[in-house]
């Protein structure tokens, strides 16, 4: 389960409460959004995470752990989502 992997020089952490992202974030060193275990109580998780890290200037990249498999991986991994992140 990886909704977002919050690095911790080079130790991960695998966090995906929306409660803890912001405090998270804070620590953290960068950020990886892996979508490999999606649910759709995640999505906010993720964008909030990857908006987070934009803000206080910290890489992150987007894992599409299987994009385009399903209409719900479609819909999250395109625009607007994506632009969201």
């Amino acid at each position: 389960m990886q909704a977002s992997d919050i690095l911790f020089n080079s130790n991960v952490l695998q966090a995906h409460s929306y409660d803890e992202i912001e405090e998270f974030q804070q620590v953290a060193t960068g950020l990886v959004v892996n979508v490999g275990t999606l649910t759709s109580d995640w999505v906010a998780s993720m964008q909030l995470a990857a908006k987070t890290a934009n803000s206080l200037g910290k890489p992150w990249v987007l894992d599409p752990v299987g994009a385009g498999a399903t209409a719900f991986r479609t819909k999250v991994l395109t625009f607007p989502y994506v632009r969201k992140l």
